[in-house]
């Protein structure tokens, strides 16, 4: 009688485990050095952001909205969640020493975000024909499966104080990584590190665009 309970009993064990078990994914953040031109020292910056992704809902076609705002954007739940910080991040990337200013500044970067998918630029997306087949392996208390996904396009442009274009450039972003959210885990993990893939990418680009466009100022 006990020894046909030590099988159940091991099954039982090992789900347990490897529902506390969860690999996380690792964001790992690119060492950027910032730009400080002296084209830029002690100058006017000014910014705007525009964001478009496809409309939002289970029951809609998706069709891409306009570029708008992002203040006046419809965004999804997801992509509220992770564009919270946007505007903390693009001010974080400017050079030290501009000075921000609400109207026309020296210069004025015009920033253009395009989601490919519903979610927005970056999220976190369920896989749950591989979440299904750990939980019938694990009784339920397996790890589910995710792919914390960055997918958009961003273009920066760099005006000069009569509106003329110093720079412009569009980057494409993609990048994917696999993630397990424990059984006793809440869904923020994926959102926070779905914001971490964003600022990333918003990082590299930023500081890419901003070393050309020094060089034109």
């Amino acid at each position: 009688m006990f020894k046909k309970t030590l099988p159940a009993m091991a099954v039982v064990a090992a789900s347990l485990f490897a529902g506390g078990c969860a690999t996380h994914a690792v964001v790992e953040q690119a060492v950027v050095q910032k730009v400080n031109s002296e084209k830029f020292q002690n100058k006017a910056f000014s910014y705007e952001v525009l964001y478009s992704q496809p409309k939002p809902g289970m029951f809609t076609g998706g069709e891409q909205l306009p570029l708008t705002p992002i203040e006046d954007a419809e965004l999804s739940v997801a992509s509220a969640k992770v564009l919270g910080r946007l505007n903390e991040v693009l001010r974080a990337n400017l050079p030290d020493s501009v000075k921000l200013v609400d109207e026309q500044g020296d210069f004025s970067l015009h920033v253009a975000i395009t989601a490919r998918d519903k979610k927005g630029p970056a999220f976190a997306d369920y896989d749950m024909a591989a979440s299904i087949g750990k939980s019938l392996l694990t009784m339920g208390l397996g790890a589910s499966e995710y792919t914390i996904i960055a997918d958009f396009d961003v273009e920066y442009s760099l005006l000069s104080e009569s509106n003329e274009v110093i720079h412009k450039n569009t980057f494409k972003v993609n990048e994917e990584l696999d993630h397990e959210k424990g059984q006793w885990e809440t869904n923020q993990v994926g959102d926070k590190l779905a914001e971490q893939l964003l600022e990333k990418h918003i990082n590299l680009t930023l500081q890419q665009f901003l070393k050309a466009a020094a060089t034109k100022a």
